[in-house]
């Protein structure tokens, strides 16, 4: 679990930062790098076992995570960690990749480097890393849950494929 919260506070702590490129450049002023830093704080002391169980039972999506489909992001994982009365504003996580994709299609980018936008592929990349350790550890814990004599713990997960499909 630690491990689970480890990735969750770095996407937050790389949020952090892409909001304050985001907010440097004019972009969305809504949110701040300090709400975020707020955000980081109160996830610290968090029940992670909500949000890891609500993963889970959304494990059909899991390889959108793998494809690294954006509209996964805004659809659907902003919901599931919603649905877990997370409390920190859930917005923080998707604004990121809704001003990436209008900054793809800003004529005011259209000259400048992928490196030097407020958002680019490698901030996304980065971001799919940590929530690929998020399911993970995910995958771990429901490994380590069954080996402890809890042989039904989350049954209705085929473990092997996701083993292979995440390694």
């Amino acid at each position: 679990m630690e491990e689970f919260s480890q990735a969750f506070d770095l996407m937050l702590k790389e949020i952090s930062y892409i909001v304050h490129e985001l907010n440097l450049d004019g972009l969305c002023t809504s949110i701040s790098k300090e709400s975020v830093e707020i955000a980081r704080e109160v996830i610290h002391d968090y029940d992670m076992t909500y949000v890891m169980n609500s993963l889970v039972m959304n494990h059909m999506f899991w390889n959108q995570v793998i494809s690294k489909d954006n509209k996964f992001i805004t659809e659907l994982f902003i919901p599931i960690i919603k649905s877990n009365a997370v409390p920190i504003d859930t917005d923080i996580i998707a604004v990121v990749f809704i001003y990436h994709e209008k900054i793809k299609i800003s004529t005011k980018y259209a000259e400048i480097s992928d490196v030097e936008k407020p958002v680019n592929e490698s901030d996304l990349d980065i971001l799919w890393q940590y929530m690929i350790q998020m399911i993970r550890s995910v995958i771990r814990w429901i490994i380590q849950q069954r080996s402890q004599s809890n042989v039904d713990f989350h049954i209705q997960i085929d473990i092997e494929m996701y083993v292979r499909m995440f390694s």
